[in-house]
């Protein structure tokens, strides 16, 4: 004969585990979601302003606005709606002696375009109006 509370205790441990592993998978899906940063550059703006806001960011992320598996470098302007971005795969096939991957090169682009805008962008963002 089984012992009914240990087989109940057993259902409930495995639901129990079978929902940790759900949030585990959920919070993993969650954090690719979320673009990492990489690099902010100050606009002039924003150093005359001292607002940390008003700066160019450099972030990667890997996935498009429709979910797809799109994998990329952006940078964008806080202070203005310039943005660029830079898909890895552009940069899969330039020198084949290079041992730099698209990665790689695709964030170096967007340093460079980052800096070179913050290097000049004096735009301000507008307040939201009430």
């Amino acid at each position: 004969m089984s012992d009914p509370v240990a087989e109940l205790m057993t259902i409930l441990e495995a639901r129990i585990a079978e929902q940790k592993e759900r949030k585990a998978r959920e919070e993993a899906e969650a954090a690719r979601r979320v673009p990492r940063l990489i690099a902010r550059y100050l606009t002039l703006a924003g150093e005359a302003m001292r607002d940390a806001a008003l700066a160019v960011t450099v972030t990667e992320i890997d996935r498009d606005e429709r979910g797809g598996g799109v994998y990329t470098t952006v940078a964008a302007c806080g202070g203005c709606p310039d943005t660029d971005r830079f898909p890895w795969g552009d940069y899969d096939y330039g020198n084949r002696w290079s041992e730099l991957t698209g990665q790689q090169r695709a964030e170096a682009r967007a340093r460079e375009w980052a800096q070179a805008h913050a290097e000049t962008c004096r735009a301000m963002s507008l307040p939201e109006a009430p």
